[in-house]
């Protein structure tokens, strides 16, 4: 399936837009925290910093679940 190349950036965008302050955070933390995350909370934390990150597939996805016929 092709996507119009405007809809592809205007999906691109809003994801930036609306992950943004997720992303700087999660930047963040990695910097503080770099190499393997060795400590056992340190994953969970992680994944609370980009849970509210949207990333464009998410969005596809959603989309085509929308539109594709439930599997039988």
């Amino acid at each position: 399936m092709r996507i119009p190349v405007e809809l592809a950036t205007r999906v691109q965008a809003a994801c930036w837009h609306t992950s943004a302050e997720p992303i700087a955070a999660l930047r963040a933390w990695r910097a503080a925290h770099p190499g393997p995350l060795i400590d056992p909370e340190l994953p969970a934390h992680y994944e609370r910093l980009a849970a509210p990150i949207t990333p464009p597939g998410v969005v596809w996805r959603a989309g085509l679940d929308r539109v594709l016929p439930p599997e039988s």
